[in-house]
């Protein structure tokens, strides 16, 4: 995530998942990890999780 975070702006990635394909055990542990990384502040992890995408698709409010 670190060398993301340089590549990358933060409010251009959006968190995924392969839910339904992936076991609801597995993302649901995907987003514990994402929400214990050092690496992103509480804002970047906010715009990751929900923000970043609702800036993209504004109509699915």
């Amino acid at each position: 995530m670190a060398a993301q975070k340089q590549l990358v702006e933060p409010s251009h990635i959006l968190f995924g998942s392969d839910f339904p394909f992936a076991p609801a055990p597995m993302t649901a542990n995907q987003v514990a990890a994402l929400d214990k990384l050092y690496v992103w502040t509480e804002k970047e992890k906010a715009g990751i999780c929900r923000g970043n995408a609702l800036a993209l698709f504004p109509a699915s409010i």
